[in-house]
């Protein structure tokens, strides 16, 4: 490797990169312990009446050890726990032929509700519009809910509207990313472990500075949260998975297919494959110490990345573009602003799919009847599809990236990554 690219890399690891056209992670904060911060608070730049953005993270748990036992009543009913959750009238399936259940719908109504006073926007996942929650019978996305869940979703409407109370009216001028079941097909067939509840915060700029990343169906919740722009982290996690050195590290995919590319990494790092379900999940089982990466060429969304992203870098870690750093060593993230068009399109790097394609684009990839179809303009992609790829990891510090950009280097010589 060549002196300007250690120098190059040895600068971002530290938050010393130059300004560019997009977005960089800020330099790593010192780790904190599991439940407080460490050292001097820094300002509090997000502040408005008396509350911080910190604060405003710890209202968003609250809420969120309410909303579990609603999740935990639907993961029942809709035959998640014991697998059968695919095959229940309470799931359907999305355009792009993805799960969508009674839970996703709700919760993400839920945290519209405890949100929408206290941020200028926010971007779900899901379709607000197709969410009864005023009255019953409460529904969600055409889904009904079962009558003996009335009373409790009613009480944690309650509980939600109460913590929403708490926060003074005046938004803050943050864009929240909301996926209110991340791993939704993990709901669905038995691994609801694997699933969590996302909520990130980013600023005027798109940057992420806070999050919260939250499994409901674990006891006890498993979730960490933090901001590294306020030098706050905080977590109640798993006991360490003892993923140490070499073989023993864990490569993190999804548990479906993964492409060339991560198969000939995974080879090239030394590392076991760890076939998991969800974003938000594997950004927990990285501080865990069960996942040494999640490095990923294909098929994420801002939502899934936005509170995962924050709450790495206030742990030490990083969220930045595949494409960045293994072409040049840049520490680039996405961006995260509602948007009517893809903020962060790459010409002619990404393929077209069910899942990026914007609606206008169909036509093209029916038309293209399964042929590999680049995009060529941002017109063609959903505003919040990451096709740039994903390189997560727990720790920035300079060792680590060296270590990791030389491996994508690598593996990318003979298997490059399929961007989508």
């Amino acid at each position: 490797m060549n002196a300007l690219l250690l120098h190059a890399l040895l600068r971002a690891a530290c938050g010393l990169h130059p300004p560019a056209a997009g977005l960089r992670t800020h330099g790593p904060v010192s780790r904190a312990s599991s439940h407080t911060a460490r050292g001097p608070p820094a300002p509090l730049l997000l502040q408005q009446g008396d509350l911080s953005l910190r604060q405003t993270l710890e209202t968003c748990k609250l809420a969120c050890d309410s909303i579990s036992e609603l999740v935990e009543q639907i993961y029942e009913r809709v035959g998640g726990a014991d697998g059968q959750g695919a095959a229940s009238p309470g799931v359907t399936l999305k355009p792009d032929q993805s799960f969508f259940t009674l839970a996703d719908g709700l919760v993400q109504g839920l945290l519209l509700r405890l949100l929408r006073r206290r941020v200028a926007h926010i971007v779900g996942e899901e379709d607000a519009t197709a969410v009864q929650l005023e009255a019953p019978p409460y529904a969600a996305g055409g889904t009904v809910a079962p009558r003996e869940l009335e009373g409790l979703v009613a009480r944690v409407r309650a509980e939600v509207d109460r913590l929403a109370a708490g926060l003074p009216e005046g938004a803050l001028p943050l864009t929240a990313f909301v996926d209110p079941i991340d791993g939704t097909r993990e709901f669905c067939t038995g691994g609801g472990e694997a699933c969590t509840i996302c909520i990130g915060f980013a600023d005027e700029r798109g940057a992420a500075i806070g999050g919260l990343v939250y499994r409901p169906l674990e006891k006890p919740r498993t979730w960490a949260m933090g901001s590294a722009r306020e030098q706050y982290a905080r977590s109640s996690l798993r006991a360490a998975g003892g993923a140490g050195r070499g073989e023993g590290e864990g490569f993190l995919t999804s548990g479906r297919a993964v492409s060339p590319f991560l198969t000939k990494l995974r080879e090239v790092l030394g590392m076991r494959r760890l076939a998991v379900g969800g974003a938000g999940n594997k950004a927990l089982m990285l501080l865990e110490g069960t996942g040494a990466c999640y490095i990923q060429d294909r098929g994420l969304s801002r939502w899934d990345t936005c509170a995962a992203e924050a709450v790495l870098a206030a742990h030490g870690g990083l969220v930045v573009k595949l494409t960045r750093f293994a072409n040049g060593g840049e520490l680039e993230s996405y961006r995260y602003l509602r948007s009517e068009v893809n903020l962060d399109f790459e010409p002619g790097v990404c393929r077209l799919t069910r899942y990026n394609a914007a609606k206008g684009a169909l036509p093209q990839l029916a038309k293209a009847a399964g042929a590999p179809l680049l995009v060529e303009s941002a017109a063609q992609l959903n505003p919040y599809s990451n096709t740039c790829g994903v390189v997560a990891l727990a720790s920035s510090e300079p060792a680590v990236l060296l270590r990791y950009r030389e491996a994508i280097q690598r593996a990318a010589s003979t298997s490059p990554p399929e961007y989508d």
